[in-house]
């Protein structure tokens, strides 16, 4: 007796000549509809796209499972399938998305997607899509290209939480809130710009559960202290591995702190925040720092301690604003000679 279908079997034998495209069509429409699995409901819409079934059939099941899906994953699937295949068909439901769409999965898959594509047809589309980044940019008080880089934090914090929907207002608190009571806040904005960022994922993820938090947090003394008694019982949420290459577009950055997350590796577009001048990056679990590093020139302070950091780039010699470099306790065992120089010149180096 043959075993159930499953997507994956589906395009397998589409492959291999055992099912037509227009039976495996049926097949995975049919699973489509049946099944109350959003992990088979997004196979099935990939697997349209693996067998390159492009029926108006299918397009109207994938259109369907964009507006109506209760499954951030599915709708963010099916929005990325219309993009690649069926961009010639009606696009009402792009347009839709666009405006009533409240994942930040789906929408960065939609702004992602359609960031390279130029095309006079498309211009409607395109205005809806800058439309949305604009008042998003208006409600956390930033500029328009500096919303996509929260839009991708959204899309973070978003993650294995199915019912999450996409909410500005948090970032008024991040604003306020400090590490001690006379720190730098989480989130500095001047201008319209974001100027500090201190970014512990578990910290802001709390406040955006638990905003009722927030006036009790503000007459504390060391806000961190408290939040990290929560996170004892929480480590398995703290789940940011990544930093969004979006960051790049933070390019009036003058410190960030990404300190104590599971951060596992930094984007080579760090290089493109040319007005920092504080990093710290410690406590996380990075083994590699981009030779991009060496083109922050007004970088004074970098602190790497507490990595898995085993080689120092060569292109931080070229930080010439550099005045403090911290990176012990990492995996680190011989400084390179083309580096010591530069190294012993520095007012304090740990290493």
């Amino acid at each position: 007796m043959r075993e159930p279908f499953t997507p994956n079997q589906i395009s397998l034998d589409v492959k291999n000549g055992k099912l037509s495209k227009l039976e495996a069509s049926e097949l995975l429409i049919s699973l489509i509809e049946g099944s109350n699995e959003a992990k088979t409901r997004k196979k099935c819409l990939e697997a349209f796209e693996k067998i390159e079934l492009k029926t108006e059939k299918v397009f109207k099941i994938i259109e369907n499972c964009l507006v109506s899906d209760e499954n951030p994953l599915v709708r963010s699937v099916a929005a990325k399938a219309i993009i690649r295949n069926f961009l010639k068909d009606d696009l009402s439901s792009l347009k839709w998305a666009i405006q009533h769409e409240k994942s930040p999965i789906v929408l960065k898959t939609i702004l992602d997607l359609f960031k390279d594509v130029d095309n006079q047809k498309y211009k409607f589309l395109i205005k809806e899509i800058q439309k949305w980044i604009e008042e998003f940019a208006s409600i956390i008080g930033v500029v328009p290209n500096e919303a996509k880089f929260i839009l991708d934090l959204e899309a973070l914090f978003a993650k294995d939480r199915e019912n999450y929907e996409i909410n500005g207002a948090t970032y008024k608190y991040y604003q306020i809130l400090t590490a001690t009571k006379n720190s730098k806040p989480w989130l500095e904005i001047k201008d319209k710009h974001i100027v500090g960022l201190s970014l512990n994922f578990y910290n802001w993820k709390f406040i955006k559960e638990n905003p009722e938090y927030v006036d009790y947090l503000l007459r504390l003394i060391y806000v961190n202290l408290f939040l990290s008694s929560f996170k004892k019982l929480n480590l398995i949420q703290n789940k940011i591995r990544e930093v969004p290459e979006s960051i790049s577009s933070l390019n009036s950055l003058e410190w960030l702190d990404l300190s104590r997350n599971n951060i596992l590796e930094i984007p080579e577009s760090i290089g493109s925040l040319i007005s920092l001048k504080k990093l710290n990056l410690s406590r996380n679990k990075i083994r590699e720092i981009p030779e991009s590093i060496g083109s922050l020139s007004l970088l004074e302070r970098l602190d790497l301690r507490r990595n898995k950091i085993r080689k120092i780039p060569e292109s931080i010699k070229n930080l010439s604003s550099l005045i403090e470099l911290r990176i012990d306790n990492n995996k680190i065992q011989t400084i390179p000679d083309s580096l010591k120089s530069f190294l012993n010149s520095l007012e304090h180096f740990s290493y």
